[in-house]
């Protein structure tokens, strides 16, 4: 018997909570795997499957989100939109405190900026890691969130992620700021962190003894 795709059935499997849909799609995709490796060979199964389960996601997550229960979706809202926000907070603060280190005092706007783009010429590698700090915030998230919704840890960290951006979004329009390309690719990057880091732990689940998961 083949076995089907491991990593990617696991994927699947945090998509939506164990109930008989899911178990009948997983199940659904093995079999028909197993079958076309028998008669097309394994390259070409893996192809359909593969295919086949991003196909499947979007039904998986759909049928998490009208079961999900009220307190569900409000910890979900809050804890994506806390973690964008301490996310941006934490980020301006270690950008104050270079500034600072330079003689600098971030009294206003236009001052941080000039300040922060000589510090990122004097402190190259110290700035660039600042830079970067939102998106290990994100994957940490991500992963925090997934351990919080076990049960469909990757579907939980994506609406969390999505939620907080459309949030974002609305904040940007109400200051009536302009949403510029920067803008959409950064939200673009949070939501792929978090996803990332729920992947991570939904993997790390699936290897582990059901008591170690509970704890």
């Amino acid at each position: 018997m083949s076995l089907v795709p491991r990593i990617t059935e696991r994927l699947l499997e945090a998509l939506c909570p164990p109930s008989p849909f899911r178990d009948g799609v997983i199940g659904d995709l093995a079999e028909e795997f197993g079958r076309r490796t028998y008669a097309d060979g394994p390259l070409a199964a893996r192809r359909w499957y593969y295919g086949q389960a991003i196909a499947s996601a979007p039904h998986l997550v759909a049928y998490w989100t009208t079961r999900a229960s009220f307190g569900s979706w409000i910890g979900i809202i809050a804890l994506g939109v806390g973690a964008m926000i301490s996310a941006r907070a934490i980020t301006m603060a270690l950008q104050i405190i270079v500034i600072m280190s330079l003689g600098v005092v971030p009294d206003s706007t236009g001052i941080v900026m000039a300040a922060w783009r000589d510090a990122r010429e004097i402190y190259p590698l110290l700035t660039r890691a600042i830079i970067e700090t939102p998106w290990l915030i994100g994957v940490a998230a991500g992963y925090l969130i997934a351990r919080r919704f076990r049960d469909a840890p990757i579907a939980a960290a994506g609406a969390a992620a999505v939620t907080a951006s459309t949030v974002a979004v609305i904040m940007v329009l109400r200051a009536g700021l302009p949403l510029v390309p920067e803008f959409w690719l950064n939200l673009a990057m949070w939501t792929t962190c978090m996803i990332t880091g729920s992947a991570m732990f939904a993997l790390r689940a699936a290897e582990l003894p059901s008591s170690r998961v509970a704890e």
